[in-house]
């Protein structure tokens, strides 16, 4: 194990397991006392982001595959399996990862790693199969593109972004390639998600045998390595692709199927990182949820909108604001959103802080008591960050916020509103004309 590995052992938070045990294989696991248990394995970089133009939306159509028989069972025999066992397999393709899951009882584990073993690491791919969901994934493009959600969603990231940016990538893909899909474009693909992934292997719930499952996945992925001389060439395990703003300061965007009035967005730079990712979450608190002083600015003292959202977007190192509003009011909009931004003493809750910090134990009790939900946000800080972190470690973090770092966060808002990117989309011409 590397030294980088070591130190990424040393921060193995409590009630986890964490182990690189091939190189490039991780193990993340979060034993509990349940009657149900859930397992995953994630090829991290190895969805549809990274295909080239001939294989567009290839990978999408080998995740429906990958999951639909194995080598001793055919669809239908799979299909009464499942049932009969009361499992859950799944599969999902993003841009960036692809993964095969599975629950059910902690009894039936041994059977479910078996199972996400073998698709995982020797899928089996039949004709009938590709057949099969080839048509149906054709029709899932096919209604999708005529979405008039999807339609306008990806209009307005192609004039945000640059060509590259993965903001305007498709998962679906080009329904031309995928219709000329073969079975040897399968076996191609999956060998390549392997060699350039790096694998992340989540368990959670009860009846873990964690020995089992190094000792099984080993057999299979090291006789893969030798039956098909893979050679590895993995992208980092916090990759997440290219995200680049267009250079604009104000971008109208008129569209057939956009808001009768219109969508308004901010888009504010500001340092996304993981040390300031507790003062973030207070600061959403605070300024941007019911209750919150922007919240309740623009809706219930001056009644301007129904209701606002707020992100953080790390690739771009920007906050966003958004919101749905009248053409008309979005001078007074902007000049409000000023407002409450431009002095930290009037707007921000000193009494409100510190009841945040108090009941936030509740919030975070809450959040992980769901099965998966606990190793889920471990995972969130690995893939994004490289680093490993629980809930109950970041509410002690949250707990630990002072004033004097909320008002530094504030600060640099204030400080580069004046360099804030504008975007309003809506069906009405007139957008063109405003400024900001």
């Amino acid at each position: 194990m590397t030294q980088a590995n070591n130190q990424m052992t040393d921060l193995i938070p409590k009630g986890f397991v964490y182990e690189e045990f091939i190189p490039g294989v991780h193990l993340l696991a979060n034993p509990l006392d349940r009657e149900q248990c859930s397992i995953e394995i994630m090829y991290h970089t190895g969805g549809s982001y990274l295909e080239k133009p001939a294989d567009s939306g290839k990978k999408h159509l080998l995740e429906h595959c990958i999951v639909a028989r194995t080598k001793a069972m055919n669809h239908e025999d799979f299909k009464d399996w499942e049932f009969r066992e009361n499992l859950s397999p799944n599969a999902y393709t993003g841009p960036i990862p692809m993964a095969v899951s599975i629950g059910g009882y902690k009894n039936d584990y041994k059977k479910m790693i078996d199972w996400a073993i073998e698709v995982a690491v020797n899928p089996t791919f039949d004709q009938d199969d590709l057949d099969r969901e080839k048509e149906i994934v054709l029709r899932e493009i096919a209604e999708r593109r005529g979405n008039p959600n999807y339609k306008l969603y990806f209009a307005v990231q192609d004039l945000m972004h640059t060509p590259e940016s993965i903001e305007r990538h498709q998962t679906l893909g080009n329904p031309e390639m995928v219709a000329q899909t073969t079975l040897e474009d399968f076996y191609r693909l999956h060998r390549d998600v392997v060699e350039t992934s790096h694998i992340l292997i989540k368990v959670a719930g009860g009846g873990l045998d964690l020995n089992y499952l190094k000792a099984e996945f080993a057999k299979a992925f090291n006789q893969a390595i030798i039956d098909k001389k893979l050679n590895f060439k993995r992208l980092a395990l916090n990759y997440q692709g290219i995200s680049q703003l267009n250079h604009f300061d104000y971008l109208p965007v008129v569209h057939e199927f956009a808001h009768e009035h219109c969508d308004l967005n901010f888009y504010i730079p500001m340092p996304i990182t993981q040390e300031n990712r507790a003062v973030r979450s207070i600061f959403h608190s605070l300024f941007m949820t019911y209750g919150g002083a922007l919240y309740d600015r623009l809706r219930d003292q001056k009644r301007l909108v129904y209701g606002i959202s707020s992100w953080a977007d790390p690739e771009n190192q920007m906050m966003g604001i958004s919101m749905e509003a009248e053409i008309e009011r979005l001078e007074q909009i902007t000049s409000e959103t000023w407002d409450v931004f431009s002095d930290f003493e009037k707007n921000f809750n000193f009494k409100r802080f510190e009841e945040f910090k108090e009941l936030i134990f509740k919030k975070q009790a809450m959040a992980k008591d769901k099965l998966g939900e606990a190793i889920n946000f471990v995972q969130s800080t690995l893939t994004t960050y490289g680093t490993l972190e629980t809930y109950d470690q970041y509410t002690e973090k949250l707990r630990q916020v002072t004033v004097e770092e909320m008002q530094e966060f504030y600060n640099q808002l204030k400080a580069n509103w004046a360099t804030k990117k504008v975007v309003v989309i809506s069906k009405n011409p007139e957008i063109s004309k405003l400024s900001f």
